[in-house]
């Protein structure tokens, strides 16, 4: 009985084997397969990604041509720029999106650390406080930029206020590089970084004027030492939104929303600092480049520049 059954044992065990052979082979099938996929869409991936940005090179290049052209055209800058509008154009495979964007219609924080730094304090404050935030982030801010470790008082904060935090960290004291660095400072959160974002602006120099033709009403007001609030500057921005603006900083002290008021840091009506945005979508590879631009008598150059992949 046993000698008999042997051989169907056998053919059982074979039979086993074989179904694992075969198993083991489709699994290495599937995933050489798998691979090949993941390489392919990888290299894809790569390909598009180098494609979207040279179209955002490009863009950024364009921009700089732009920007010096509008120079030689016009001694001002207004809302009512061309070049302010989105730009969208179809390209092979997807497309493109851009924008400029005016930086010196905003606060540059790093003005807190020139030579009129208790002046640009005191705009800062009044800025806040038009803006219904508390005023006593201005301290902070100027003590996260400046180079000592002398906290303002009251409401000042330098490293040994962050050395108590956990994680533990220290001031910058240096310029601000980029926005990003608001949630750092002492007074900074969720409920108040989307308004901060909008009002101030970041620019690797100190001693920047406002031009006045792309400030806020809320900005407007802060720039006069006293006397003004946003809502008497409030016709005076709805005007410049729909015109052209002035075209000197005489036109803009003589207008009548600002006649009487005295206006302690500088201001100007042609701009010098530009945001530079553009997207690219190949497929399903989108690439978003910033570049930050200064532009002056020698044309427009490109100071800083980030790239997103998506």
């Amino acid at each position: 009985m046993i000698a008999g059954n042997l051989p169907h044992k056998q053919g059982g065990v074979a039979m086993i084997i074989a179904i694992l052979i075969v198993a083991l082979a489709s699994i290495a099938a599937i995933s050489m397969s798998s691979r090949h996929e993941r390489d392919i869409r990888r290299t894809s991936n790569i390909l598009n990604g180098d494609q979207a940005w040279r179209y955002g090179m490009g863009a950024e290049a364009f921009v700089s041509v732009v920007l010096r052209k509008d120079a030689d055209n016009n001694k001002y800058d207004h809302p009512g720029e061309a070049w302010l509008q989105q730009v969208n154009l179809p390209i092979e495979e997807g497309f493109l999106s851009g924008q400029i964007h005016d930086r010196q219609g905003c606060f540059n924080v790093n003005n807190l650390v020139g030579n009129n730094a208790g002046k640009h304090l005191a705009v800062l404050e009044r800025l806040l406080g038009f803006l219904n935030l508390d005023v006593a982030l201005a301290q902070a801010l100027q003590d996260w930029i400046d180079n000592d470790q002398n906290a303002g008082i009251p409401d000042g904060a330098e490293d040994n206020y962050y050395f108590n935090l956990s994680p533990a960290y220290r001031s910058a004291d240096t310029l601000m590089a980029s926005l990003t660095e608001l949630r750092l400072i002492k007074g900074v959160d969720s409920s108040n970084i989307e308004a901060l974002t909008k009002a101030l602006c970041a620019l690797p120099q100190t001693d920047t004027a406002v031009n006045v033709n792309m400030a806020s009403a809320e900005l407007l007001a802060a720039l006069a030492t006293q006397g003004t609030t946003p809502a008497d500057m409030s016709g005076l921005y709805a005007k410049l939104q729909g015109g052209s603006g002035f075209e000197t900083t005489n036109d803009f002290l003589q207008d009548p929303a600002t006649a009487g008021l005295v206006f302690d840091v500088a201001i100007t009506t042609q701009s010098e600092w530009f945001l530079a945005s553009a997207s690219a979508t190949i497929a399903d590879t989108k690439v978003t480049q910033m570049s930050l631009i200064k532009r002056d008598a020698n044309g427009a150059k490109i100071v800083a520049r980030s790239r997103l992949n998506f």
